[in-house]
């Protein structure tokens, strides 16, 4: 199967229009983006994903790097692991609001970043979750 060229893809993306919601195309069925009909396939789901995944570890790892001045490659694989799936689920700015957590991670002291993790909102809303990431991070100290 060959790939779209750039100006194929243009053309459509033109002929289609984009929608972020769900809508109504033409002949009433529900669509989402450049006249993608919902559901999603599985194939779909795992492409944006991928993009999401991609996206959200680009900006936490931007935006620790900014605050403190060295990248997350510094911290075990096991906490960044958390913190990604942490971010995946909660936004950049939803996983940047746990300051006590942070600043644990900034000593080095991950069983109280998995403590902070515990006693928050999110180990209400999503509890299993939520153990499960607070205990790679006690287990990455």
């Amino acid at each position: 199967m060959r790939e779209l060229t750039q100006q194929e893809i243009d053309q459509l993306k033109q002929d289609e229009g984009f929608r972020g919601e769900p809508y109504n195309d033409h002949l009433g069925k529900p669509t989402i983006g450049f006249g993608t009909l919902l559901p999603l396939t599985e194939a779909e789901g795992e492409l944006l994903l991928q993009h999401r995944w991609d996206e959200t570890r680009s900006e936490l790892r931007w935006r620790y790097k900014s605050l403190y001045g060295h990248g997350m490659d510094t911290l075990p694989t096991l906490a960044c692991q958390a913190l990604d799936n942490m971010a995946y689920q909660l936004g950049v700015p939803g996983v940047m609001a746990f300051k006590r957590m942070w600043a644990a991670i900034d000593r080095r002291d991950f069983g109280a970043a998995a403590d902070e993790m515990l006693d928050s909102k999110w180990h209400g809303q999503t509890p299993q979750r939520c153990e499960r990431l607070a205990g790679w991070m006690r287990e990455a100290g």
